[in-house]
């Protein structure tokens, strides 16, 4: 269950910013595993995405309320998929 859940949370449904980068700002996207992702995005290539309540999400492993792993942060351009935008990242995201 609980590799379900790690996998699910690197999926989010439909195509909330195709292969454009996400303006700047700071929002939350839900995953495939119903936890959320933070964006933080500057308006450039850095955009960091972490796991914005990791000790409250629903079906995470929980880490008392502490974000004890770094931001990921996109390692590369978007690559199309024939069902979906694979944005590679720089590390694992834990829900």
């Amino acid at each position: 269950m609980r590799l379900r859940a790690l996998a699910q949370y690197h999926l989010v449904p439909g195509l909330p910013y195709g292969t454009a980068l996400p303006a700047a700002g700071d929002r939350r996207i839900r995953t495939t595993n119903g936890n959320d992702l933070r964006i933080e995005a500057g308006g450039g290539p850095d955009v960091a995405i972490t796991n914005p309540a990791p000790g409250l999400q629903s079906g995470g492993f929980g880490a008392a309320g502490q974000n004890v792993m770094p931001p990921a942060h996109l390692a590369g351009p978007p690559v199309v998929a024939s069902n979906g935008v694979i944005w590679p990242i720089t590390g694992v995201l834990f829900p």
